[in-house]
């Protein structure tokens, strides 16, 4: 199995406004693209009841050869977003409305045309086969990330005799980088689009025990709030900011040192935690100390 990255290029004549957040107007570009030449799957995608098998990037915009990350405006530039879709048979349908629908895109309140299409392809056999055991590295979260939390058991002790049943579904939003929070996260993707299995249960236990430890938040961190809809106060929080980690010699192994280095290789093109097709969580992983082999 393969996930493809396609990035769009198209030049903007005038400055375009966004409600607080470009990454969701990435994602109505890729709804927009795809129901000119399928609707029901856009409908299917819309209805929300699997792991979405695409992230996208917010509006990039081009400052000088720097790709520029857009929150609320959009100056005129030469304007970009990368869409990862992580289902093979989604890419060719995706691919083939790019290029047979007419060269344009919506982009909030006007069309503009699109003028470069570029798609690269990654099976997912090469981030095992490449990984290396990673020791040291750092994540530089560059868009509003966040992981969602479920309780641990349905039921909490409150003291020695009351005890308080909690909902189903019940989930919290944490913006904060937990390491077991974010590899859970990966390892559910993985397990949803490839067919390249490792031991889940066991990563994640020796995650779970700290296998990953937070080492240092060299430039801190911060949240950042953004609204989806104008008319709507919906909204979500994540946190932006680069994040050191360290693998702890006392329990230190290669083989799940790997598979760590893998997922985060993968997450350069997933994005990770909430909100993936919106933008959030796409983060650069920066291999500071590899084990000498």
């Amino acid at each position: 199995m393969v996930l493809t990255s396609l990035w769009l290029r198209f030049p903007v004549d005038r400055p375009v406004e966004f409600q607080s957040y470009s990454g969701f107007a990435s994602r109505g570009i890729f709804f927009d693209v795809l129901k000119q030449h399928d609707e029901y799957l856009v409908a299917y995608l819309h209805s929300g009841g699997d792991i979405a098998p695409y992230s996208t990037t917010p509006i990039l915009a081009d400052s000088g050869g720097r790709l520029k990350i857009v929150y609320k405006r959009l100056p005129a530039c030469v304007a970009s977003l990368r869409i990862c879709v992580l289902e093979y048979e989604l890419s060719k349908v995706f691919l083939e409305a790019v290029v047979s629908g007419p060269p344009r895109i919506r982009l909030v309140d006007r069309e503009v045309p699109l003028t470069g299409v570029s798609v690269g392809v990654v099976d997912f056999s090469e981030f095992l086969r490449e990984a290396r055991p990673v020791r040291r590295f750092s994540i530089c979260f560059r868009t509003p990330c966040f992981f969602r939390a479920t309780p641990p058991s349905i039921e909490v002790p409150l003291g020695l005799k009351r005890r308080i049943r909690l909902p189903l579904g019940l989930k919290r939003f944490v913006p904060l980088p937990e390491p077991i929070l974010m590899f859970k996260n990966l390892v559910r993707l993985w397990r949803a689009f490839s067919r390249k299995p490792f031991s889940y249960s066991g990563f994640l236990r020796w995650i779970e025990l700290g296998g990953v430890a937070i080492s240092g938040f060299p430039g801190g961190i911060r949240t950042v709030r953004v609204y989806e809809h104008p008319d709507s106060n919906k909204w979500a929080v994540g946190f932006v900011g680069t994040v050191n980690f360290s693998l702890p010699d006392d329990l230190y192994s290669k083989r799940y040192a790997r598979i760590a280095d893998a997922l985060l290789k993968f997450a350069e093109h997933s994005n990770v935690g909430g909100n993936r097709t919106a933008g959030f969580g796409v983060i650069d992983y920066r291999p500071v100390e590899y084990l000498e082999e």
